[in-house]
């Protein structure tokens, strides 16, 4: 009796993770979404979060488009050949790491530029870029030149549309007068900490205008507990804490007017921050200028207890 001959079925191939053909950067979440069997948007929103909170989302996907293959592609990763010293791999990761690192430089110029009130060159750098880019999609190639456009221009949209101005130096400063007569009229600051501390003078009754400016950092102002405090603030994007009033977002522009006590001296703040905070209190803020917006760092008791806000 002849028996039936089985057929031997060659064993699945494994399942291989390649970034797929499919993609809008690096083809990673397709990759991801084909290799488990569900959808990529998964992927690419949770890739976006890990990005967005602490960064790591940036660091994997740059991982996984250097040491995942591509799909249908028969060499190797790109971090793999790098390592075994391919010249050609070894020439594109340079010149990436050049164009990353001149595009990082380009973005810092770009905002300190803008600040400084060459906005009109940052605009014509830009104009020349995208009159490259438009040059390049009929010719092809050149897309490298899409991160530095991107480098120059969106820096110096932030710091144009915050109203960011860095005259006045950078670092940090401290000033602490004793009389009305040392007492400036303005204080100002391009970038980083400055702190007015008048507790120690003796204002008269009347009032007393000052002007505090910082294009990017905190302001803080420490003022005596007999003083009533008036405050106009404009903040580009931050935070605005103000004795017993607070505010805080985007393209803020505060005001609390109260009417001095009796004969208390009324001190009228004017501040400007374009990115940054605006601090005033009757105690030095000790957590670096990120007060608790929960702590009250003065009542503001020398005003009448009807005050206009707006």
């Amino acid at each position: 009796m002849n028996t039936p001959t089985e057929t031997q079925q060659d064993p699945p191939e494994p399942r291989r993770l390649t970034r797929s053909r499919e993609r809008i950067l690096g083809g990673v979440g397709g990759g991801l979404g084909r290799y488990f069997g569900i959808d990529p948007i998964i992927f690419r929103i949770g890739l976006v979060a890990l990005t967005v909170f602490g960064g790591a989302g940036l660091f994997v996907y740059i991982a996984a488009v250097l040491f995942v293959p591509a799909e249908g592609s028969s060499q190797a990763a790109v971090g793999a050949r790098f390592f075994r010293g391919d010249r050609a791999v070894l020439k594109r990761v340079g010149l990436s790491v050049a164009v990353i690192v001149g595009s990082g430089l380009l973005a810092v110029g770009s905002a300190w530029a803008t600040g400084m009130g060459s906005g009109a060159i940052v605009a014509v750098v830009a104009i020349v870029l995208g009159l490259a880019l438009v040059a390049a999609a009929f010719r092809g190639g050149a897309r490298w030149l899409i991160l530095p456009a991107l480098a120059v221009t969106l820096p110096a949209g932030v710091i144009a549309a915050a109203g960011v101005d860095f005259h006045g130096g950078v670092g940090e400063r401290s000033y602490r007068p004793h009389t009305v007569a040392e007492v400036q009229d303005s204080y100002r600051l391009g970038a980083g900490r400055l702190e007015v501390d008048l507790r120690d003078v003796r204002f008269p009754p009347g009032d007393h205008p000052l002007r505090l400016r910082a294009g990017t950092g905190a302001v803080e102002l420490l003022v005596p507990k007999n003083v009533c405090v008036t405050t106009k603030a404009r903040i580009g994007a931050g935070y605005v804490g103000a004795l017993d009033r607070e505010n805080g977002g985007v393209d803020i522009d505060w005001k609390n007017d109260p009417v001095s006590a009796g004969r208390a001296p009324r001190l009228v703040v004017d501040g400007d921050v374009g990115l940054g905070a605006l601090l005033i209190s009757e105690s030095p803020v000790t957590d670096g200028g990120h007060r608790d917006r929960s702590e009250v760092t003065g009542t503001n008791a020398a005003c009448h207890t009807g005050t206009a806000q707006r």
